[in-house]
């Protein structure tokens, strides 16, 4: 799930999990939700893009989005303004898509504009690219710079299953790992190393009460109070059905981890939050699986029990606090656009980066002669 530069709301929806079948003629989608009056309740849904199987990721990038489908990475966009996709283009090819579960997800910008694509085990993933082909076996997170094409192995490590990525204010990530619901602080990794060595073992800067974990997000709202700015949140879906709130600080050349209240939990064993991500307004929002069976393995993957119809999108908002006027980002100009890189919430400054990428990718084009960048 993410919010685009219009303030609307798209989610990756599998109606097929784990997989389709040979036979289905209904597939995934990309939905855009929109709460056109204002009242926090979306009223507006539209299918961006169907007939998809297992979009496990997805990015905005200039004026479309970037969509993992394994084995492919496609950029798809809307040309004609009708709200859905009609042009697509395959960037990259060769992701693993052995098992569904552990394909390439939790796509992210870092700071510098480069996206992410994080690999579970049991994979053999070979992606050509215009420098030779990057090879890997088992779990590993890529980087790659979508105008340059730069494909790399970023973290080569023995995940088992690295959902999970999130940057704070000053551009450092944490992964998590969420077989395990392993977290680490990024900037640990940097060495690089060739193919096929994999860094040793690294100490979590969280000790996590539960596992295992889908999702990841960070606190980056006014309108929450100082005591919840850069709270990593923590979604789990077994042995603990809520989003567990950390409190992150300094240690060393690292972070250190305090879990702090919940920010939600439930008795419900259908109960599975899955994404969280904060909105333009400041609220948070996350997405519940609502599943009675959620393993790919414990379970047949064609078992009836398998609910494929009740997933649900909740809204927090803090009580007694005012929500925040979400500023223009679709449309601005580049000083304003420039301004928006002032505010302090995390997610802000990157969708007028996206903006920036969208103005900046037409007035190339103009100039080039070229339509498609």
């Amino acid at each position: 799930m993410a919010f685009d530069t219009k303030g609307r709301l798209w989610v990756a929806a599998w109606p097929s999990y784990p997989e389709r079948t040979p036979t289905s003629t209904t597939g995934d989608s990309l939905l855009v939700f929109e709460d056109t009056n204002g009242d926090g309740k979306a009223d507006k849904v539209t299918h961006f893009l169907d007939d998809l199987n297992c979009p496990t990721g997805f990015q905005f990038y200039k004026d479309g989005v970037l969509v993992m489908q394994a084995p492919d990475l496609w950029f798809v966009r809307d040309t004609d303004g009708d709200g859905k996709a009609d042009w697509k283009e395959r960037v990259l090819m060769g992701m693993d898509s052995a098992d569904s579960h552990h394909t390439a997800n939790s796509m992210v910008l870092d700071p510098g504009g480069a996206t992410y694509l994080s690999d579970g085990v049991f994979h053999r993933t070979q992606v050509e690219t215009p420098d030779g082909p990057v090879r890997n076996i088992d779990a590993c997170i890529y980087r790659f710079e979508p105008r340059t094409y730069k494909f790399e192995r970023y973290v080569p490590y023995g995940f088992a299953n690295a959902h999970g990525r999130v940057f704070d204010y000053w551009g450092n990530d944490i992964i998590t790992d969420a077989t395990g619901n392993n977290s680490y602080f990024g900037p640990a990794f940097s060495g690089h190393l060739d193919y096929p060595a994999k860094h040793p073992k690294l100490n979590e800067f969280w000790q996590r009460p539960s596992r295992p974990c889908p999702g990841t997000g960070l606190i980056s709202s006014r309108h929450f109070p100082d005591d919840f700015q850069g709270n990593f949140l923590n979604c789990n879906v077994i042995g603990f059905q809520g989003i567990f709130r950390v409190r992150v600080s300094e240690e060393g050349s690292g972070l250190k981890g305090e879990t702090l209240e919940d920010l939600v939990k439930s008795d419900d064993p259908n109960f599975r939050p899955v994404a969280v991500d904060v909105a333009p307004d400041g609220s948070i929002y996350f997405l519940d699986w609502s599943n009675q069976l959620i393993g790919h393995m414990q379970h047949h993957i064609r078992d009836p029990h398998r609910d494929h119809t009740h997933g649900r999108i909740y809204r927090i908002t803090y009580e007694g606090r005012p929500l925040l006027k979400p500023p223009g980002i679709d449309g601005q100009s580049v000083e304003n656009l420039l301004d928006r890189l002032r505010e302090p919430e995390n997610n802000t400054r990157t969708r007028a980066k996206t903006e920036l990428g969208r103005i900046m990718n037409t007035t190339c084009s103009r100039r080039s002669g070229f339509t498609n960048g």
